[in-house]
């Protein structure tokens, strides 16, 4: 009885796993942010760079996506510039300072890539309204960054 649970078990987490994370892979995609480090205390704006190997998957861009912490909210900064093996992207952290950010990469499929996009474009006219993370992104990397003194 406590195997079939077990197995019940497995192929439940193995079936939420698979769930969670459709639409995109990074198959031999290493992105790592360099900078600033973890737990670092920024102004902003704020330059977060990094290194890159490996291809982009067809139809795939990387992102650069942040949040406050506990916000439930993630606002979308931008396809990084990528130079050779190193990629950097500026950030704006708007909240006062002391607040905690969570800065990700994210590798997103070209239908969230283009409302990431359509998102940004439309922010300049009507000014950044809250958004939230959307579906079929793969969690590249993340740091967590805390808004210094301005």
């Amino acid at each position: 009885m406590k195997r079939c649970i077990f197995v019940v078990l497995c192929l439940l987490l193995v079936s939420l796993g698979i769930a969670n994370n459709v639409g995109a892979t990074a198959g031999d995609l290493i992105l790592d942010i360099t900078s600033p480090e973890n737990g670092a205390k920024v102004s902003s704006p704020v330059i977060i760079e990094g290194t890159i190997s490996g291809s982009i998957p067809q139809d795939h861009d990387i992102w650069i996506i942040h949040n406050p912490v506990n916000s439930g909210l993630w606002y979308p900064d931008g396809i990084p510039n990528v130079s050779s093996n190193t990629w950097n992207q500026l950030v704006y952290l708007v909240d006062p300072p002391g607040k905690n950010y969570n800065i990700k990469a994210v590798l997103v499929d070209n239908e969230t890539s283009e409302k990431y996009q359509k998102y940004l474009d439309d922010a300049i006219y009507r000014g950044f309204p809250e958004k939230t993370e959307t579906e079929n992104t793969t969690l590249l990397d993340s740091i967590l960054l805390i808004k210094g003194d301005v």
